[in-house]
C-alpha cells in the first residue's frame, strides 16, 4: 500500500525533532544525576532541590504564581541550609534565601558569582561593547571597576556634582509647589493630591542624565525609554536562553534575537549622535566646562592608557550609568 505524500512528508519533519527530543531527554537526566556519571559518583555536594521534569527542569513549579513567590515557596520547603538547586532547562540555578549565604556570595566569593549569565540576547546586546552590569569576570571587569572607584565614583567626582544635585532639587520643589498649588490661583484652600513617586522617579533620572551629559539632554525621555527597554528585552527568557546547546531553541527564538539586533542598532545610533553633539560643544567651550561622565571617559581614551575603553566601551558605559549618575548627583 502506497503511503500518502502528506504523511511521508510529516513523517520527514517529525523524526528530526523526535530524535533531538530523545537526545534532550537524555541529556537532561544525565545532568541532572550526577551519581550516573562515572568517574563523578559522590563527588558533587549538591544542594537540595525539588522534583524535576525532563527537558523543562524545574520551570513547572514557577507556574500559577509570581516567580518570586514561587522561589520564597520553594526555598522555605527545600533551601536547607538556606541553599536550592533548580534547573531551567539546561541551566542549573542556585536560589540564596538567607542573609549569611548572601553575603557567602556576595563578599566571600563575589570572584566566582561576578560574571552575569550571557545569554543569547545580551550576547547581541553586548555586541559592540560592553559596560559594568553585563562583562564577564576578567581583565576586561577588574578595569572598568577600577574606573568606576577611581574616576566615575570618586569622592572629588561626587563633590563636583554637588551643583547638578542642587539645582534638580530646586526643580522637584518647584515642581511640587506648582502641582500642590489650587488651580487657576484660587485660594480656597482645597487641598490637592501630588504623585510624589513619579516625581520623585523623575528627580533621580533628571539628576542621572545631567551628571553623564554635563546638561539637561533635550531628548531625556527618549534615553530613558532606551534604558525601560533595555531592561525589558535583557530580562526576558528565550528558549534559546534555556536551551543554549539547541540549534532549534536558537531558530525558534529568531524573532527575540531579531529584535533585541534592532534594539541594539538604534540605541547605538542613539548614542552616536549623543557623543558627536557633546564632543561638538566641548571643542567650542575649549574646555571651559566642568567634566562630566562622558568627558571622563573620552580624555582616557584619547590618553590611549588603557585597550579596554573603545568608542563602543564608552556607549555602553554610558547607556550603563543611569545608577552610576544618580549616585554621584
Amino acid at each position: 500500500m502506497d503511503i500518502p505524500s502528506s504523511l511521508y512528508y510529516c513523517s520527514c519533519l517529525l523524526l528530526p525533532l523526535a530524535a533531538h527530543l530523545l537526545y534532550s531527554l537524555a541529556k537532561c537526566y544525565y545532568c541532572s544525576n550526577p551519581s550516573s556519571r562515572s568517574g563523578h559518583r559522590g563527588g558533587l555536594r549538591l544542594p537540595p532541590r525539588p522534583w524535576q521534569l525532563p527537558v523543562i527542569g524545574s520551570l513547572h513549579h514557577l507556574l500559577g504564581d509570581l516567580p518570586h513567590r514561587s522561589l520564597r515557596r520553594l526555598s522555605r520547603r527545600y533551601g536547607c541550609p538556606h541553599l536550592m538547586l533548580l534547573r531551567f532547562g539546561e541551566l542549573p540555578v542556585v536560589v540564596v534565601s538567607s542573609g549569611e549565604a548572601a553575603r557567602e556570595v556576595m563578599r566571600t566569593h563575589d570572584a566566582a558569582f561576578a560574571t552575569r549569565p550571557q545569554t543569547a540576547t545580551v550576547r547581541i546586546l553586548t555586541k559592540q561593547g560592553q559596560a559594568i552590569a553585563l562583562t564577564p569576570h576578567g581583565d576586561h571587569w577588574r578595569w572598568l571597576r577600577k574606573l568606576c572607584a577611581v574616576e566615575l565614583l570618586s569622592a572629588a567626582r561626587v563633590r563636583s556634582f554637588r551643583p547638578v544635585r542642587e539645582e534638580e532639587a530646586a526643580r522637584l520643589v518647584g515642581a511640587v509647589a506648582a502641582a500642590a498649588s489650587p488651580s487657576g490661583g484660587s485660594s480656597s484652600g482645597n487641598n490637592k493630591l501630588v504623585n510624589l513617586s513619579e516625581m520623585m522617579a523623575a528627580y533621580v533620572a533628571d539628576t542621572a542624565v545631567h551628571a553623564i551629559m554635563g546638561r539637561r539632554l533635550d531628548d531625556r525621555d527618549g534615553f530613558l525609554r532606551y534604558v525601560d527597554e533595555a531592561i525589558r528585552v535583557a530580562s526576558g527568557v528565550t528558549l534559546a536562553d534555556l536551551f543554549p546547546s539547541s540549534w532549534i531553541a536558537g531558530a525558534l527564538s529568531w524573532r527575540q534575537a531579531h529584535k533585541a539586533e534592532v534594539y541594539r542598532q538604534g540605541l547605538f545610533q542613539f548614542l552616536d549622535a549623543v557623543i558627536t553633539e557633546h564632543m561638538e560643544r566641548k571643542s567650542q567651550d575649549q574646555g571651559k566646562l566642568q567634566e562630566d561622565l562622558i568627558d571622563v571617559l573620552l580624555r582616557i581614551q584619547s590618553q590611549g592608557s588603557s585597550q579596554f575603553l573603545t568608542m563602543g566601551t564608552i556607549k555602553a558605559v554610558v547607556f550603563d550609568a543611569p545608577p552610576l549618575g544618580a549616585t554621584s548627583g
